[in-house]
């Protein structure tokens, strides 16, 4: 059976702060509506001033403004059976409906950090029940639902028996504790409007470190691609008595790289262009796998990091594997149909300086990978006996 997990994220505009702590629903209460139909859960919450707001789907929002902020409840059903509720709270509230949960015996999954703010999962296995808590600024929204729809779940006997009091006792116990909370998030709120709107560009100067991070990834997968791209010695000299063989291989392509990244309700966006400057690589092959590669974070005031970054980038890719046969006598020379292209036969008679006269096979490769000087060369004895791939 599908599992499914209800998560209702809705962005709300700007939010006025208020110390005071607000209530909408209790949590207890709100897993009682998972027992009612939808026409009696939607009575209720008219009756408690919400206001019909959109629809989509399986989804209903109503919405209702406060002294202290605006509050969405959305209602998530399955032939006319709710199977999931979320409401809006103020923050302040945020360690009574945490301390709720725990009372109810649910146990916490995870705790993620975003640049929005956090989100907590939570579960009672014997119940068949779920929850999430997400916070946004100056308020958070708290979902609840069953984990599976079509099994049966608690009953309202269940909460009778629960000591509401006590609740309310360990939440004035933690009262400091949630203005502390309070001011946190109302700081971290400030912040993230603060830098909303600024792009931060990564350059040598002003976050070299996460410059060298950004280059070090992209680095890293360019060699990748050459390695799967480019033949090994082995192949080369494999296909050596084909009637066409190709004895090297050429990567010369310079890009230019532009990427921008924005985090939105905590999910990284990133554009990606690419602009061929030198090369044939017009299909842009050698950034096939760069999804994955994201902008490195930058981190402002109070751990926040900033949601908009840019890195402009020029990427020079020049890459030559092969192989040949060289000759030493008063000459050097290479022979045959694989002779090398000229700057790669400067560097190979640059390297046998010191070897003895005779015949060798050459492996070489060199080249620059985005700055990175690339030499590799290796000479083998020519052998004239059916071993050697050239006989």
């Amino acid at each position: 059976m599908k599992n499914i997990f209800f998560i209702i994220y809705f962005v709300l505009g700007s939010i006025s702060v208020c110390a005071q702590t607000e209530i909408n629903f209790d949590v207890s209460r709100g897993f009682r509506f998972l027992e009612y139909d939808q026409a009696k859960v939607l009575n209720i919450i008219k009756s408690e001033g919400y206001n019909y707001k959109n629809i989509s789907s399986n989804f209903i929002t109503y919405n209702k403004s406060s002294r202290i902020s605006s509050y969405d409840f959305s209602i998530a059903f399955k032939n006319n059976k709710i199977t999931a509720i979320s409401w809006d709270e103020f923050i302040g509230n945020l360690q009574f409906a945490s301390n709720q949960l725990e009372f109810l015996k649910f146990k916490q999954l995870n705790h993620t950090n975003t640049y929005n703010g956090d989100f907590f999962s939570f579960e009672n296995v014997s119940r068949n029940l779920i929850a999430s808590i997400i916070t946004k600024g100056n308020y958070f929204t708290i979902t609840i639902g069953q984990k599976y729809p079509d099994k049966p779940f608690i009953k309202q006997s269940f909460f009778d028996n629960i000591d509401l009091k006590k609740n309310k006792e360990i939440d004035e116990v933690n009262k400091a504790e949630n203005l502390k909370n309070e001011k946190i998030y109302k700081e971290r709120y400030e912040i993230q409007q603060k830098y909303s709107n600024i792009v931060f560009n990564i350059d040598t100067n002003s976050y070299p470190i996460q410059l060298k991070e950004f280059t070090g990834e992209i680095k890293k997968n360019v060699n990748i691609f050459i390695e799967k791209t480019i033949p090994s010695y082995e192949n080369i000299l494999r296909h050596i008595k084909d009637s066409r063989p190709k004895y090297n291989y050429i990567f010369y392509n310079n890009y230019k790289l532009s990427w921008n990244s924005n985090l939105e309700d905590g999910v990284e966006n990133t554009t990606r262009k690419y602009e061929i400057k030198i090369g044939k690589d017009s299909a842009f092959l050698l950034f096939q796998n760069f999804d994955k590669i994201l902008i490195p974070k930058i981190i402002l005031e109070n751990d926040i990091s900033v949601p908009n970054r840019a890195i402009s980038l020029d990427i020079n890719v020049h890459f030559v594997r092969g192989v040949a046969i060289l000759g030493i006598g008063k000459k050097i020379n290479f022979f045959g149909n694989n002779v090398p292209y000229l700057d790669s036969q400067d560097i190979i008679k640059s390297k046998s300086a010191n070897l003895t006269k005779g015949t060798y096979i050459v492996k070489y490769e060199h080249g620059n990978v985005m700055g990175e000087k690339i030499e590799k060369i290796e000479f083998i004895p020519y052998v004239y006996n059916s071993s050697n791939p050239f006989y």
